[in-house]
């Protein structure tokens, strides 16, 4: 039975729309009861919409994260939501625009109150090692169009989460309202934005290491064919993890951190 407390705050539009502290982004804003993928029907809409436009579902049956893995989450519980963009560098704005909703949702669950997460490289969120957020960019030539896809675990229970995820609510001890932390994750999505386009990565880089849950620790990143173990040092220029290897530190913009380890200094 669904908890009365968070059924009851529907994430209604026009609510939304008087939170918001933007010029442009989720100035279009659509919210459904249930979409396959808020990224899918963001993308068939993308040569239409608006710059900054919003698609927010409380449920998804067809929720796509990194590499093919499903998302999903029960109803109400979550949030659920992709934004519009018109990138200037093209599809290789798309790890780009990662980092910077990763550092929008962190700072927004900062400021909302809620637990401390961190960016996890590529494109997760942790509190401690437990995933609370995925972030899912996807490019389109026509517009030429960026959707940035970002599922938030907000008010599930610890029996309503797949291993190894947490949800803020699991993590702080009580349940968060979910339409003013959308509002302030899209406010700080706009932000940074604005300032990616003003200054170029560089801030966007700085803050991403600052937010980092990997930089100073030894990781095992598998790129498929091979696995390269050695410590995450930093974000490279082009949104990529710098890992050094002895003497030597390279680039990666592919692959999965599967194993993360204290350096025997720590």
């Amino acid at each position: 039975m669904t908890d009365p407390l968070l059924r009851q705050e529907l994430l209604d539009p026009d609510v939304l729309s008087g939170l918001l502290e933007t010029d442009w982004v989720g100035r279009t804003l659509h919210t459904y009861r249930t979409l396959p993928s808020t990224n899918a029907h963001l993308l068939s809409m993308a040569e239409e919409a608006p710059p900054g436009a919003v698609i927010v579902a409380e449920e998804q049956t067809g929720g796509r994260g990194r590499l093919g893995r499903r998302w999903e989450a029960p109803p109400f519980r979550a949030l659920l939501f992709s934004v519009l963009f018109r990138p200037a560098g093209g599809v290789g704005d798309a790890a780009l625009a990662t980092l910077t909703a990763g550092i929008a949702v962190a700072e927004a669950i900062a400021r909302q109150g809620g637990p401390p997460a961190r960016i996890r490289w590529p494109n997760d969120l942790v509190v401690g090692d437990r995933k609370v957020c995925g972030i899912l960019s996807e490019y389109s030539s026509r517009g030429p169009s960026l959707v940035v896809g970002i599922g938030l675990n907000v008010n599930q229970t610890d029996q309503e989460l797949p291993p190894g995820a947490a949800s803020l609510r699991s993590c702080a001890g009580r349940p968060l309202s979910r339409a003013p932390l959308l509002a302030a994750i899209l406010s700080g999505l706009e932000v940074w934005w604005n300032r990616m386009v003003r200054e170029g990565f560089g801030p966007i880089r700085e803050r991403a290491e600052d937010l980092s849950s990997l930089i100073g620790r030894s990781v095992t990143l598998d790129l498929g064919e091979k696995k390269v173990e050695g410590i995450a040092t930093g974000i490279g220029a082009g949104g990529g993890l710098l890992i050094g290897v002895g003497r030597e530190r390279k680039e990666y913009f592919t692959g999965e951190v599967v194993r993360v380890r204290p350096l025997a200094t720590e």
